[in-house]
């Protein structure tokens, strides 16, 4: 009984200096609780979880009104994208991330958010579920931020690190006003103990991340029905949870869907370096089919880019091209267990203009990948 009895008597503590905060105090307060109060929800303890429960709706209910509070959205992106985490920590993270996303307007804190939206693509360990589209509305968010941080690293992003978060309180020694200065039972750090690393050059682009970029590039304003290259859960993937340049109201017009086009693709460009090259040319095929002028004149020259680099193609993205772009067909077992990894939606047939772009590419700059990928279908037809 005391192990229970002392989470629930932090959590009431928080709650009555919730209830009583004024909504000067509130604001200063919630972004510091929030992120300590959401992990007593892995607890298997239905009163202590019921008791958190109702700790962040009281915090919700008093946040959807002031939107000038600020959230912590990269260590709500981590939480959410714990895959060791129970599905009520990640969802609620979720759901206060969706709720934070617009709010956030300083660069430091979107770069943050976005570098912890990639660190989450990247995590081994599956799919991650029903969170996946308030991630990606994360990274898209800060897709602006993160080509900031690599033009003025000089030669991509490099290696830039971001503090761990730690539990507020336990550092100082607690007594802060909103810190809980507790850690719940069992409970876990905010975040690793190593630092969220930005991606150097070399860094592949993670195969999920690079799979919703090229839904990005294939979207169209109001997508109903889907357009050449989509689906409907592909569509509800990446436009569920909107993400919201800084700045801009909203992408569903074509200015704004145009704006996050071209921010993308400036991130993908080989000159940037913050990806490896080849590991995003699917996303620079797919915006070279795009309607917009600007967005396909700019993927074109980063495929150009391309052809002048000293690494080849790597083999697997000639077989992933061909199934996903040409033949509609999912990437075999080897590819999404290796490079080309996770769990495929399908598509409809993508545009005759961008198949035959597609099909020239491979002929160009993976005709290694294609002899190597015609050999493993003819054994396996053989077999």
């Amino acid at each position: 009984m005391a192990a229970v009895a002392e989470p629930l008597a932090v959590l009431q503590r928080v709650f009555d200096r919730l209830i009583l905060a004024d909504d000067v105090r509130f604001a200063d307060m919630s972004p510091k609780v929030l992120p300590q109060v959401l992990p007593f929800l892995n607890t298997r303890d239905s009163a202590v979880r019921n008791k958190a429960i109702e700790v962040l709706s009281h915090i919700s209910k008093r946040l959807r009104p002031a939107r000038q509070v600020q959230l912590p959205c990269g260590v709500l992106v981590r939480l959410a994208s714990d895959r060791e985490a129970s599905p009520f920590l990640r969802n609620f993270a979720a759901a206060f991330l969706d709720l934070g996303l617009p709010r956030v307007t300083d660069p430091a804190a979107r770069r943050d958010m976005g570098l912890a939206a990639l660190e989450a693509f990247q995590r081994r360990g599956g799919p991650l579920g029903a969170v996946e589209a308030s991630i990606l509305a994360a990274f898209l968010a800060a897709v602006e931020d993160l080509q900031e941080a690599a033009l003025e690293a000089g030669q991509g992003a490099g290696p830039g690190a971001i503090a761990g978060v730690e539990w507020a309180g336990a550092a100082a020694g607690g007594g802060a006003e909103g810190d809980v200065g507790e850690r719940p039972s069992g409970g876990r750090p905010l975040a690793p103990a190593s630092a969220v690393m930005a991606p150097s050059a070399g860094t592949a682009c993670p195969p999920r991340l690079v799979d919703a970029l090229v839904d990005v590039l294939l979207l169209v304003p109001n997508p109903a029905p889907p357009p050449s290259g989509l689906s409907g859960p592909r569509v509800a993937r990446v436009t569920s949870k909107p993400p919201v340049l800084q700045g801009a109201s909203s992408w569903a017009g074509l200015a704004d869907l145009q704006r996050m086009k071209l921010a993308v693709l400036r991130l993908a460009t080989p000159f940037r370096r913050f990806f490896r090259p080849w590991s995003v040319a699917p996303v620079l095929l797919a915006g070279a089919g795009d309607s917009t002028a600007e967005v396909r004149e700019l993927a074109e020259a980063a495929l150009r880019d391309l052809r002048d680099l000293p690494d080849q193609a790597p083999p697997q993205l000639a077989g992933w091209l061909l199934r996903c772009f040409i033949l509609n067909r999912p990437p075999e077992a080897g590819e999404l267990k290796d490079e080309w990894g996770g769990q495929w939606l399908a598509r409809t047939p993508l545009d005759w203009r961008l198949r035959l772009r597609t099909v020239e590419f491979i002929l160009k700059d993976c005709s290694e990948g294609l002899v190597h990928w015609v050999e493993q279908d003819l054994d396996h037809v053989g077999t």
